[in-house]
């Protein structure tokens, strides 16, 4: 019969176990070791966990599979069955009062990520633990404790990460205030210059203006946005590395919290440089180029002839109208500039049912041509023309950035748009731009064809309680779009009136912090009166909830909408697996 049967286990350590001469230790062969010591034993090598077993008044060395990876070559395999003292000397000044303490049966010992440099691979590292040392009790032995149980987890790799990201934090930090002084210095100089070019043209000059310094602007945050990148990858991985560890999240939260900031300043700049995701919706073109020809008269002087053609009846078009209109300008003004006398320029406007498709898709698109009969450009300017910051115009009079802006705008909504141009005959600048939706319906379709589509599944009923209206609107709108019924409380008192008025959603969701009674507070008061409702709590706060509420889930703040509907979606599943 086999004296190591009660291993239990067939990993390498069970093995070498099996294979060692216990009989030349203290400990004598294994068919005489004590019950207690078989059985820690068995739990360890039975366990991926990292163990250790100290046992004996000599300390006798014991380890799973679980631990031997955090031993270099000079311990492993040699320490099994060694004296302790012997195995961990560089360490035994941290370890061995700690040994002491429990053999002498004065309870457990507790650290978390202490650090206990360690002898390994050739050189003496810096070893971050958490750990426990427990008593094995042994009524033969002193003090009836016959050895120490060690269990431990390495955190090194997260000592190493929550370091990096104070670092990232400081960095964060330095880059934002860095930030705001280039920039207030950036738009204080190009300020100062602008006010020195003021013009007769104030209203179209103007946005040039704006668009040369938004240019600037933009580049600068541009520039940051790269800096921000990495950064923000750190701390990403970070979170997904650390997901268990709820100190570390909330270190985590911090680094995430400055790199939303930043984030949200560098938005605002790229709004401000007109560099923000478009706005496109359906737009009649009529009333658009419209309102083009009455802000492009008031900059046109005397012997200059604006008309406008459009054809009848044409469908909306795909754009952002703000943009649209800001880009005719810029082709109206280059057209009146381009004009050294009297002359006549034309708004054209009608479907193209056979577009250029270098760069565009299929579907329908409109064309929208600004033509001019004045000095026109020759070959060399014509290919350099939509180049940012090319300008044929005197310094002062132009940034060279307006027809760089209207092609980024048609490329950016799909369409495209073009030059054509030769010396002494005008100039027809072409934009192409998608029609909406609606418009691409094909002949014959009916209405309830163009509309129909896979049905939505039925949508679960939530309750969703925050105090702060622009958040309950976000979060609200996000799951009404989801396809969820959402119904809307302002406090925990409401959110109680309409549960007993009889509105029982599918799931409450509640945020934390707000006035009167918390939403912990809410929930539990919930989990009294209907036991059977799911809950899920929003919260930004870590700590300082009182006593948990069992089976509710929770999503921490900030978080990007479809965290929320993730979240929201688990709440619903494990409802499900319980009911």
């Amino acid at each position: 019969m086999d004296p190591l049967a009660f291993l239990g286990a067939d990993g390498e350590m069970a093995g070498r176990i099996r294979q060692h001469d216990w009989a030349t230790t203290s400990l004598g062969p294994p068919d005489g070791w004590p019950q207690s010591l078989r059985t820690v034993l068995r739990v360890a090598l039975t366990t991926r966990h990292p163990m250790f077993v100290f046992w004996g008044s000599e300390h006798l060395c014991f380890y799973n599979d679980g631990y031997r990876p955090s031993l270099g070559p000079e311990k492993h395999p040699s320490i099994l069955g060694a004296p302790g003292r012997a195995s961990f000397g560089e360490l035994w000044d941290i370890i061995g009062p700690q040994i002491a303490l429990v053999m002498r049966g004065e309870g457990a010992t507790w650290h978390e990520n202490h650090l206990v440099p360690s002898y390994r691979h050739g050189r003496l590292d810096e070893v971050y633990w958490t750990y426990s040392y427990g008593p094995i009790d042994d009524e033969s032995a002193p003090n009836g404790v016959g050895g120490v149980l060690v269990v431990c987890t390495e955190t090194t790799r997260q000592m190493k990460i929550e370091a990096a990201l104070r670092e990232s934090e400081r960095q964060l930090q330095r880059m934002n205030d860095e930030l705001e002084e280039r920039v207030s210095a950036a738009i204080a100089a190009r300020i100062r210059e602008q006010v020195r070019l003021a013009e007769a043209e104030e209203t179209l000059r103007q946005a040039q203006k704006v668009e040369t310094l938004g240019q600037l602007t933009g580049g600068v945050a541009h520039d940051f946005n790269n800096l921000l990148t990495p950064v923000m990858g750190a701390l990403d991985f970070a979170r997904f590395a650390l997901d268990r560890d709820a100190d570390a999240q909330e270190v985590i939260a911090v680094g995430l919290q400055a790199a939303d900031r930043a984030r949200t300043l560098v938005q605002r700049l790229l709004a401000f440089s007109r560099r923000q995701h478009l706005a496109p919706r359906d737009v009649g073109i009529d009333a658009l180029i419209d309102n083009v020809v009455e802000l492009a008269q008031r900059s046109l002087r005397p012997g200059l002839r604006l008309s406008t053609e459009v054809e009848p009846g044409l469908p909306d078009v795909r754009v952002d109208p703000d943009q649209l209109v800001l880009a005719l300008l810029n082709l109206v003004v280059n057209a009146r500039d381009a004009i050294p006398g009297h002359g006549s320029i034309a708004i054209r406007a009608g479907e193209d049912r056979d577009p250029p498709r270098t760069r565009m898709g299929e579907g329908r698109f409109l064309r929208i041509d600004v033509v001019d009969d004045g000095a026109g450009m020759d070959g060399d300017t014509l290919r350099r023309a939509a180049e940012p910051f090319f300008t044929t115009k005197e310094p002062g009079r132009g940034t060279g950035l307006g027809l760089s802006s209207v092609q980024g705008l048609a490329m950016q909504s799909g369409g495209d748009f073009q030059l054509r141009s030769a010396s002494g005959t005008g100039t027809t600048a072409s934009l192409w731009l998608p029609l909406s939706a609606s418009a691409s319906t094909p002949a014959g379709a009916t209405e309830a064809d163009a509309a129909s589509g896979p049905a939505q599944a039925p949508a679960a009923r939530i309750l969703l309680v925050d105090d702060d209206p622009l958040v309950r609107a976000s979060a609200a709108g996000t799951l009404r779009r989801a396809g969820y019924e959402v119904h809307e409380a302002v406090d925990a008192a409401s959110a109680l009136a309409a549960l007993r008025d009889g509105t029982l959603p599918d799931l409450l969701v509640s945020d934390h912090a707000m006035p009167g009674m918390p939403g912990m507070d809410l929930l539990r008061q919930v989990r009294r009166e209907w036991p059977a409702l799911p809950c899920m709590l929003v919260t930004g706060y870590a700590d300082d909830l009182g006593e948990d509420v069992p089976g509710v889930e929770r999503l921490p703040k900030p978080f990007l909408p479809r965290e929320l509907v993730e979240a929201v979606a688990r709440a619903l599943a494990q409802s499900t697996e319980a009911a």
